[in-house]
């Protein structure tokens, strides 16, 4: 991103981090405390806008925010605000984990290249961190898709 900075509401965007089939998901720095934070922003597809439509897909992302909010446990990302941006599209502020798996693993995502083993000790240790906050959002009925 050369010249300007390209903003989300008050947030400085760093980088795309991924995007799925209701949002997109971006690398950002909140301002004044220039703290990083991971943001969502509503981004459904076409498909599943024409199908669900846009104000129920509203509905939905802020119901999302709001179960996300609500748990408070070690291994499951805190929501921290929820705002809409320039174009009026809705966002929600969470917290940022700055490796993901593959990049702890030291997988390339190259189809040339061959996957990594994981050894056994290491997938343990992260399956059980999944499963800890999957255990705590089933026993507060939370399920997650």
């Amino acid at each position: 991103m050369a010249g300007k900075l390209k903003k989300i509401g008050r947030y400085a965007i760093i980088k795309r981090l991924g995007k799925g089939g209701m949002g997109t998901v971006y690398k950002a720095i909140a301002p004044t405390v220039e703290k990083i934070v991971a943001i969502k922003v509503l981004d459904p597809s076409e498909v599943l806008e024409i199908t669900v439509g846009h104000e129920r897909l509203e509905e939905l992302f802020l119901a999302e925010a709001k179960t996300l909010a609500r748990p408070n446990h070690s291994n499951l990302a805190a929501v921290w605000d929820y705002e809409h941006d320039q174009m009026d599209r809705p966002f929600f502020v969470m917290e940022y984990y700055c490796n993901n798996l593959g990049e702890m693993i030291g997988e390339e995502f190259r189809v040339e290249t061959p996957s990594r083993l994981i050894h056994p000790e290491k997938a343990v240790h992260y399956g059980l961190q999944i499963l800890n906050g999957l255990e705590y959002l089933h026993d507060n009925m939370i399920v997650h898709r």
